[in-house]
């Protein structure tokens, strides 16, 4: 994950070359580079990527799960919102997300 990260790997190849491998190893050590995927995806500004975004935080809301980081996953998914809050179809998106532990 950090060598993806480091090395500017879009998203796709990063997926192909398992990162849900990584994810299910060790769910903490990839949710940065999934928060960079996301937030990437969020600059797009259209609705195809906003539900890229949401796909990613659902990934991220697992990984936080599985690791016991609800609290932290609570707090980031908050503070996602507040950013973002102007972008409407990106509220509507996380809203059918069910993005809350």
């Amino acid at each position: 994950a950090a060598l993806m990260h480091r090395y500017r790997v879009v998203y796709e190849v990063a997926e192909a070359g398992g990162l849900k491998i990584a994810l299910a190893e060790d769910p903490a050590a990839v949710l940065p580079l999934l928060h960079v995927y996301a937030t990437n995806f969020v600059k797009e500004r259209n609705r195809q990527s906003y539900r890229r975004a949401v796909n990613l935080f659902r990934k991220m809301k697992a990984g936080s799960k599985k690791s016991g980081k609800h609290e932290f996953w609570n707090r980031y998914i908050d503070t996602v919102r507040e950013k973002n809050r102007r972008l409407r179809a990106l509220m509507e998106e996380m809203e059918k997300g069910n993005l809350y532990l």
